[in-house]
Formats: structure tokens, C-alpha cells, sequence
């Protein structure tokens, strides 16, 4: 009877001593690092999707602002935090819009003809399509976009009359062609700034990475023809502005408002103006154009 009493104790005794082994902080945080490592074993083998998504996507670049080589935020992740067109039905790729942004901004302060700065901003994306790429350019100036004509418009350009789908890596390449066309079309637009004959005060908003930052245009011709560009910045900055042969520019190291002047200006040239907020910013390329709106 006493052995077997023995007996008990011990097995009571050494239960006890598991219990209370699971209780060794050692242990515990030895038991949590391989919970752990085992989670991430099989969420690297089979890897959740998140509800809107049917395959895996990579979202590593989103994560932080794409620097170029030296050390800058590339334009679009600068800029471009508006970039996607409301009026556009299909939601485009960022990786696609930054390249047409980009593009955008090298090419509109060019002299070229509005039908080559489309082509020339997209062609890289459709290697080899040129002449396609020329038609479709036609098609998409021809029949400017309107929110409520844009998929018909985009189907326009397409023979096989498929309907513009939601996404654009499900769209056909004469979709993608104009679709990407557009945005290109509205990158320009948004990057033309223009002032009215009959309403001499504009003024533009740009939502940057650092804040915003708000263009006010004024046009005088008294005495002389004046172009006047006062900006609000939300950081230290510069403003460029050049005519025929006319450059003027102001900066500062702080947030708070420049304000630059040209004079002589003449209605329906076209006036480069560059800009740039803060320090890890790349210049922002634009033109301003002064327009007799009574004729068109």
C-alpha cells in the first residue's frame, strides 16, 4: 500500500512539475519563437490574399517613396499623389502612371505638336506600335473625353467593340493603347496652366507629398502686359518663370509665399514655369499659357 501511495505522489508530483515548466519564461518565449517561425514558414508557401484580389501582388514599392539615384522622391511619388483621373473608368496601374507622368513632364515644355507629346509619352510602353499608337492618338484627340463619353469614345478606337473593362491589365492592347493616351492627354492638360482673358485670376492647387502647395496666376495689362504667379508653399522652394529670352525667379528656405513677375507678355505664347518644394522634391515642369477664351 505504501508503494503504491509512492506511486501517486510521484505522477502528481511530476505533472506538477510540467505544469509548472510551461510557466519558465525561457520556455515560454522558446514555445512562442517556433509558433512563430512556423507561421511564417506557411504564410511564404501559401500567402493570404487580401479580399479584392484573385492572385498575389507585390506591393513592396508602395511601401516606401521610390529615391532615384540621387537621392529624390521620383516625381509622380512627389507629384502625383492625385494622379489617377477620376474621369477615367479603369483603374490604372501605378507603375503605368508614374511612367506617363514622368514622360509628361519631360515633354510639356517641348515645342512639339500635341499629337507627338501623346505618342512620345506612352510609345515606350507599346514598343513597336508607332503607327498604331499614331491612329489611336487621332481617335483620342478627335473626340475629346468627357466623363460621360470616355468608354464609348476609348471603344471607338477599338474594332472588336469590347467593352472597356474595370481593370487595365484585363483590357485588350488597343484599349491599353487609349486608355494610356488619355492619361497622358490629362497629365498635360493638368500641367497647362491657363489664364482666361475675361478672368484674369486663376489660381491651381497641387496636394504634394510635404503639403499643399497653391498657384495664384494673375494677368494685368496696365501699363504693360504682366504675368504674375504668386505661390503658397508648404516648404522651403523655388519658382521659375521664362519667356522669349526672359528669365525670373525667387526662392526661400521656408514655408510661406514667392511671388515672381513677367513682363511683356503676349497673349497665346506659351511661358515655361518650373518649381520645386523642399528638399528631397524634383522640380515640378509646367506652362502657362494666356488665352483669348472669346475665340474659341
Amino acid at each position: 500500500m505504501s508503494k503504491s501511495l509512492d506511486g501517486s505522489t510521484d505522477d502528481v508530483l511530476n505533472r506538477h512539475s510540467l505544469i509548472e515548466l510551461g510557466d519558465i519564461p525561457a520556455v515560454r518565449n522558446r514555445f512562442h519563437a517556433l509558433l512563430k517561425r512556423r507561421l511564417r514558414s506557411e504564410i511564404e508557401r501559401n500567402p493570404p490574399l487580401f479580399p479584392w484580389e484573385s492572385q498575389i501582388h507585390d506591393y513592396s514599392a508602395e511601401e516606401e517613396p521610390e529615391l532615384s539615384v540621387s537621392g529624390q522622391v521620383a516625381p509622380a511619388q512627389f507629384w502625383g499623389i492625385q494622379l489617377q483621373p477620376s474621369s477615367v473608368p479603369t483603374l490604372i496601374p501605378d507603375g503605368v502612371l508614374t511612367h506617363v507622368f514622368d514622360y509628361c513632364q519631360t515633354l510639356v515644355q517641348s515645342p512639339l505638336r500635341t499629337g507627338e507629346r501623346l505618342v512620345k509619352a506612352v510609345e515606350d510602353l507599346f514598343p513597336g506600335y508607332d503607327q498604331v499608337l499614331h491612329q489611336v492618338a487621332g481617335a483620342v484627340l478627335a473626340a475629346p473625353a468627357r466623363s460621360g463619353r470616355l468608354a464609348a469614345e476609348i471603344n471607338a478606337t477599338d474594332p472588336s467593340g469590347t467593352n472597356l473593362p474595370t481593370q487595365y491589365d484585363t483590357a485588350n492592347p488597343l484599349q491599353q493603347m487609349a486608355l494610356s493616351l488619355v492619361v497622358a492627354q490629362r497629365f498635360f492638360d493638368a500641367l497647362t496652366l491657363t489664364v482666361p482673358l475675361h478672368q484674369p485670376h486663376t489660381q491651381h492647387q497641387w496636394f504634394t507629398a510635404v503639403g499643399t502647395l497653391v498657384l495664384s496666376l494673375d494677368y494685368g495689362r496696365s501699363p504693360r502686359s504682366v504675368l504674375r504667379i504668386r505661390g503658397e508653399f508648404p516648404d522651403q522652394g523655388w519658382l521659375c518663370l521664362q519667356g522669349d529670352g526672359t528669365t525670373v525667379q525667387a526662392e526661400r528656405t521656408e514655408p510661406g509665399e514667392l511671388t515672381v513677375e513677367l513682363p511683356d507678355v503676349v497673349v497665346g505664347d506659351t511661358y515655361r514655369l518650373s518649381l520645386s518644394v523642399g528638399t528631397s522634391a524634383p522640380p515640378l515642369r509646367c506652362v502657362v499659357q494666356v488665352v483669348d477664351d472669346s475665340e474659341r
